[in-house]
């Protein structure tokens, strides 16, 4: 992500109105200090902000780079162990629950026996089978 500073008193800044004022230069430098996507989220977070109160933020911004390649992940995640003083540890068991999506919980269902021999596969009965 490359943010374009925003002089004082403008409302919206333009690609074009930089290089026109400041030259191609001054786009080569906007570009070479751009930061990786997980990056930018993570400066988004306070550095104030406590580690106990860090869950939830962190949460919300692994979920959005979760996808990515395990060597980008794990660069992610040594970043938040740095930043925020979370234990690797705990990093991982986060990125395991997020990543493992819920089993939805089916409801046993015992539908009224009929008093002959009932053979059940996938709560479905098969009667062609019992003679």
């Amino acid at each position: 992500m490359a943010l374009i500073p925003r002089p004082e008193g403008v409302d919206k800044v333009d690609v074009n109105e930089l290089v026109k004022a400041k030259g191609a230069e001054a786009l080569r430098a906007v570009l070479g200090a751009a930061k990786t996507y997980p990056e930018y989220l993570l400066d988004c977070i306070p550095k104030e902000t406590p580690p106990g109160s860090s869950s939830d933020c962190l949460s919300r911004c692994w979920s959005r780079f979760s996808r990515s390649t395990p060597i980008v992940a794990d660069a992610v995640l040594d970043t938040i162990t740095r930043r925020f003083s979370v234990r690797r540890r705990a990093l991982n068991e986060m990125v395991k629950k997020l990543r493992s999506p819920e089993k939805p919980v089916v409801p046993a269902v015992n539908p009224p026996t009929t008093g002959l021999p009932e053979v059940r596969v996938n709560l479905r009965q098969l009667r062609e089978i019992v003679g």
